[in-house]
């Protein structure tokens, strides 16, 4: 049988990551929003994402199908 022992500290460090994957998807659609509305490519968008987030092509490519609406 196996048994995990609750420990807070672990349970407010995975809370913690998962508050700032969030944050930072928030900020990837905002940026993408923008770029948008600024009358900039998708092109620009998706290199810009790259740069700023350290996103590899595909994960960017990703985000702004996901985002550019």
């Amino acid at each position: 049988m196996l048994f995990t022992e609750f420990n807070m500290e672990d349970a407010l460090e995975v809370r913690g990551e998962e508050k700032f994957e969030e944050g930072m998807e928030k900020g990837i659609q905002v940026l993408i929003q923008a770029f948008k509305k600024l009358g900039r490519s998708r092109e620009e968008a998706q290199k810009e994402l790259e740069e700023s987030y350290a996103l590899n092509r595909e994960e960017a490519e990703k985000y702004v199908i996901q985002f550019w609406q």
